[in-house]
């Protein structure tokens, strides 16, 4: 990967076709080429296409135009799948493959911090996947691209704006385009299963229940919709309008306690090849210097094998598991969390892995 602070494009996944020649040709005429839809490639294919000239071909100018262009125009035609106090999330489809990128906008600098902690521990979990056959390793999704861009579109602005997104005075934000993880974070995967054991439909839940589809490409950031059509079948609480942070994290613990004792009812499990997963990838980040220190249901990501992958069952089954969110990661612990990393992998194991002398009631 390129020095972090050159404000270069990171190389997005090259696809085998040919494009067209783009060094005899401007942005604007790219640009309305493939807002035509006479060529078959994608804003994201053009990148890639420049990412492989490596310098040569365009020169510095026209490069920076190209890449604010096609970012511009991948931010416009995104949509937002989730916010936070730090980062706006969107989610951007490549046209064709239905393939997806995560935009994820900054609302301070601090995402260069969590930006080189993220390519790390990317990079550490990696080479050891290649160096260790017999150890397996939960993932990092990749990051392609880290940029503080300006916005000139004044679409675009007005667009951002309405997500929530801060620009700064000289109209930029800070964006990294990643991985996007197609399947469930690991609280939406107990949810569901909740779901299915109460058979809960579309008709006896509402039409919130249109959101828990697998095949929905937001479907791993809707926990908070799922608990809401569960909230009709269990004892969840909501908090009050003028509640304090004290009294919403109680809230909190207190749903989720209610949610595990009806996970343990239904004899929801977790298979225990996941938990050594997550607990070798946190103790390899831990050995160099990186702390996720936030390691949570949501920040656990379920890729699901497809149809073909899973011939011989019925049920869904996990074909990879990620780690995301590396928006508190130190090179320490934190001392004020409350509970570490590996405690709370442990405690997953302790609630929800079968013991060996257990039998399923």
């Amino acid at each position: 990967m390129e020095n972090f602070n050159k404000n270069e494009i990171i190389d997005l996944k090259k696809e085998d076709k040919k494009l067209p020649d783009i060094t005899n040709l401007s942005w604007p005429e790219i640009d309305k080429l493939l807002e035509s839809g006479k060529l078959e490639f994608d804003y994201v294919d053009i990148l890639n296409q420049i990412r492989s000239f490596k310098g040569e071909g365009l020169d510095e100018n026209s490069k920076k135009e190209f890449i604010g262009g096609i970012l511009e125009k991948m931010l416009v035609k995104s949509q937002k799948i989730d916010e936070g106090k730090e980062a706006v999330i969107l989610e951007y489809i490549k046209k064709g493959k239905g393939l997806a990128r995560v935009l994820k906008i900054f609302n301070s600098v601090d995402f260069f911090k969590e930006a080189e902690l993220h390519e790390k521990a990317y990079q550490v979990v990696e080479e050891a996947i290649k160096e260790n056959k017999d150890k397996k390793f939960a993932r990092i999704p990749e990051i392609y691209l880290k940029k503080s861009l300006k916005i000139n579109d004044d679409e675009v602005k007005n667009k951002l704006l309405k997500m929530g997104v801060k620009l700064s005075q000289d109209d930029k934000i800070n964006l990294m385009v990643m991985d996007f993880i197609k399947g469930r974070d690991l609280f939406s995967y107990m949810l569901t299963e909740l779901l299915e054991h109460y058979n809960i439909s579309k008709d006896s839940a509402g039409k919130e229940t249109k959101d828990i589809e697998q095949d929905d490409p937001q479907y791993h950031f809707k926990a908070s919709r799922l608990i809401g059509v569960l909230s009709h079948f269990m004892s969840i609480k909501k908090d009050h309008p003028l509640a304090d942070n004290n009294s919403k994290i109680a809230t909190d613990i207190e749903n989720r306690n209610e949610i595990t004792r009806k996970l343990k009812e239904i004899n929801f499990t977790i298979d225990k090849e996941i938990i050594d997963k997550l607990r070798n990838t946190i103790n390899l980040l831990n050995e160099n210097n990186i702390y996720h220190n936030d390691l949570h249901e949501v920040n656990i990501m379920f890729e699901m094998c497809d149809k073909s992958e899973c011939e011989e069952s019925e049920i869904p089954k996990v074909k990879e598991v990620y780690i995301i969110d590396f928006g508190r990661a130190q090179q320490v612990p934190d001392s004020n969390a409350f509970m570490d990393d590996i405690s709370i992998i442990n405690n997953l194991e302790e609630k929800f892995v079968k013991k060996d002398n257990e039998v399923d009631k």
